[in-house]
């Protein structure tokens, strides 16, 4: 029996687009996970800067006649997947053409925009065609991650976090991790005053979610070295990510071999695992399932992203007010 060929389009040839090189085998840019996927045909790679195009080219000559400037330009009669690797502030234009050619799933790098209302608009145009998206968080996809959440049984108490290069960038990763693991956050109080527009701040903020259970994260803007450390505490248990996921420990309560009559937490050598993320070829075998059996797509869809993003604009808001708490839904539509 022939294997279908979903037909993809895909938009921005820079890091996450094309540029990260594999590790272990893994993709780790959607020009390669669409590549290893047999069920997908790339029938365009899209970027109008010229210097990326000819890096693709170089790298992968026999793709070199699918990569173009434009949808326009390539002539493409049908699209069935369109992926979104541009920078936030160009993001309206290819999700246009690709909807127009027909595409019925849309793939948006993290964050979904610039800004709430841009994250509406997007979000409103896609449900005009009927069509599904998905935000490429990817510790959402990446199967060795999702494996540690077996391990979050109990009571989730609080969490601490630290993370750097900017709110809109790491910050939104984390915003939706702690999303996905704790619940949708109920009310932010940003803990660094922001008396004037200065970019994309990298903000020290606590979250609330239901239950008054709280998160707080130390925002690191000038550290030699990436920052995205998570701390998550249950009752019995604590769950611990380094270096952006790659390290997972899971802490259990164990009668303390220090202090007799004392609990500790230890973590033992099963319940630690290395390992650096990907989660794309997860996120195109879960777009396959959905498109041959109707499967639902794994991962962050509209209603979380345009959560994560509510959740983003009020901690700024906080920022510009003194630091005052802001009820997350205050800013949902």
């Amino acid at each position: 029996m022939k294997v279908a060929r979903y037909r993809t389009a895909l938009f921005g040839l820079g890091r996450i687009g094309a540029g990260y090189h594999r590790v272990n085998g893994r993709p780790r840019n959607h020009f390669d996970a669409i590549i290893d996927c047999g069920e997908m045909e790339l029938v365009a790679a899209i970027d109008t800067d010229s210097h990326r195009r000819n890096c693709v080219a170089r790298h992968r000559p026999e793709k070199a006649a699918r990569i173009y400037s434009s949808l326009k330009d390539a002539i493409v009669d049908r699209v069935d997947i369109g992926v979104i690797a541009t920078p936030p502030s160009a993001r309206i234009d290819p999700i246009q053409a690709v909807l127009e050619a027909g595409a019925s799933v849309i793939i948006v790098e993290k964050p979904l925009a610039r800004s709430l209302q841009e994250a509406l608009a997007i979000v409103q145009l896609i449900a005009s065609y009927n069509a599904v998206l998905k935000v490429n968080f990817h510790r959402r996809y990446d199967s060795s991650f999702q494996a540690i959440k077996q391990h979050a049984t109990g009571d989730f108490v609080a969490g601490q976090a630290r993370y750097g290069k900017g709110l809109h960038n790491y910050g939104s990763h984390l915003i939706d991790l702690l999303t996905e693991w704790c619940g949708p956050p109920v009310v932010v109080r940003a803990l660094d005053e922001l008396s004037r527009d200065c970019g994309d701040p990298t903000l020290s903020f606590q979250v609330s979610f239901e239950d008054d259970k709280t998160c707080l994260v130390l925002g690191l803007p000038d550290t030699d070295y990436d920052v995205f450390d998570v701390d998550l505490m249950f009752r019995d248990r604590r769950i611990e990510f380094a270096a952006g996921g790659a390290v997972r420990k899971v802490w259990t309560c164990r009668d303390s071999l220090y202090y007799p009559g004392y609990t500790h937490l230890e973590t033992l050598p099963c319940n630690s695992f290395v390992g650096a993320l990907s989660g794309l070829k997860e996120l195109y075998s879960s777009i396959v399932s959905f498109l041959q059996d109707g499967i639902e797509i794994l991962g962050c869809d509209a209603d979380a992203a345009v959560r994560g993003m509510a959740t983003t604009e009020s901690i700024l808001r906080s920022a510009r007010n003194n630091c005052e708490p802001v009820v997350v839904g205050n800013v949902l539509p």
